[in-house]
């Protein structure tokens, strides 16, 4: 779960093992910038809702379906971006 509110935020999953090979982020964020980096071997869904906000990936990965990551919740007036490291 990653709450954010009128900040910024980084999360690093590049050291992270998938139970199973799947996981769910779920967020919360309002006016604020949240940084997502993900290993370029996964998979990310995104189910997320935005309202005046967006979620972007740099860095494009070639995904295999070994490792899911599922990204759900709210973005409001915020930006995320997911980047492939």
């Amino acid at each position: 779960y990653i709450n954010c509110r009128f900040g910024n935020m980084e999360v690093y999953f590049d050291n992270t093992i998938l139970k199973n090979g799947h996981s769910t982020v779920i967020l919360d964020t309002a006016f604020s910038n949240v940084e997502l980096y993900i290993p370029k071997s996964w998979t990310v869904e995104n189910k997320a809702t935005t309202s005046f906000g967006e979620l972007d990936e740099k860095n494009r990965n070639v995904s295999t379906p070994e490792n899911i990551l599922t990204i759900m919740g709210n973005i409001n007036f915020a930006v995320v971006d997911i980047i492939y490291i």
